[in-house]
């Protein structure tokens, strides 16, 4: 039995742990996705051994043992979550299966792409794997967490943007005002509430669009300059043109539809690097009238040009050619 990349995906949303997640998200498994044929008592892995793939039933009955105590019987879903939660490297069950069976099992390193673009995904896994211990299926765990140090390394750039965003206003406008510089009043007003955004954007503490808010806000608040100078710019044609861009964009990239475009383009394409690259400077050509920006049609394209490079394993083949 040999499954199609539309039954794999079907198979895939059948599991209750992938069944939140988008088609665009599970097409992405695809080339990291193995189907594995099981005999009656067949081990298809042992207690102790590494946890690299998690695995979803496609036919038969899995058991999961501990020791020779029977945990759990798997006839639909998934099992093996310890390879997903990434915690642990060993399986802490052994699977065995009980008829024949069919199995698809999916790659650690692609369980992790995914995760990364649902937050929630990573205590699914923990909630079916601590199911399997449980009598009643229907019961939900909370997941696994752990204490957040808040002084740990990847903590200290946030605090110290923070801080910055705290003191180095005061500092700017105490520089500023000094009487041998002869800087007017408008003009320190406006250092000092750029000084906040730029540290808001350095340390990229917020969402991008808001110190663009915060410097709009305190300059009509402060009365640096007129209103109409300030918001003129939003009454420009301009501005709805690369509004209207932005917002094509954003509705062609998160609809999937620039996506499935690129796979049927790709499928007709020859198997082969040169083509690949090829086949996406067109399709960047022929997007500039639908996006005049350089950086839009960047954007757009290079989320597949990571698909594809991930998909064909290119990075693996350039290692090899390093060496």
């Amino acid at each position: 039995m040999t499954l199609t990349a539309r039954e794999t995906i079907h198979y895939l949303r059948t599991a209750p742990i992938l069944s939140g997640c988008s088609v665009q998200d599970l097409s992405r498994l695809i080339p990291f996705v193995s189907e594995h044929n099981f005999q009656p008592n067949q081990t298809i892995f042992q207690s102790g051994s590494v946890a690299d793939k998690l695995y979803i039933v496609v036919e038969g009955t899995v058991r999961l043992l501990s020791d020779k105590r029977l945990v759990d019987e798997i006839s639909q879903g998934s099992f093996g979550e310890e390879a997903a939660i990434g915690m642990e490297e060993k399986y802490i069950l052994s699977g065995i299966a009980v008829s024949n069976t069919i199995v698809l099992s999916i790659n650690k390193d692609a369980l992790q792409k995914i995760t990364a673009s649902n937050n929630n995904l990573i205590q699914e896994f923990y909630q079916s794997l601590l199911n399997h211990y449980s009598d009643d299926k229907s019961l939900k765990y909370k997941a696994i967490t752990h204490s957040t140090n808040i002084f740990a390394s990847n903590y200290y750039p946030k605090i110290l943007g923070w801080l910055g965003a705290i003191f180095l206003p005061i500092f700017v406008f105490f520089i500023a005002s000094l009487p041998r510089f002869e800087i007017p009043e408008d003009i320190q007003l406006f250092l000092t509430v750029f000084s906040t955004a730029l540290v808001l954007w350095t340390f990229n503490l917020v969402s991008e669009f808001i110190p663009a808010i915060i410097i709009i806000f305190a300059l009509l608040v402060l009365d640096v300059a007129p209103p109409s100078v300030v918001l003129s710019g939003f009454s420009s044609s301009s501005f709805f043109l690369a509004l209207s861009i932005f917002a094509l964009g954003a509705v062609l990239t998160t609809s999937g539809l620039t996506y499935r475009l690129v796979l049927i383009i790709l499928k007709a394409a020859p198997q082969s690097q040169f083509s690949y690259g090829l086949t996406l400077f067109m399709m960047g050509l022929f997007l500039t009238p639908i996006l005049p920006s350089a950086n839009g049609r960047t954007q757009l394209l290079t989320p597949l040009l990571m698909d594809m490079v991930e998909a064909w394993q290119l990075h693996k083949i350039a290692k090899l050619l390093v060496v």
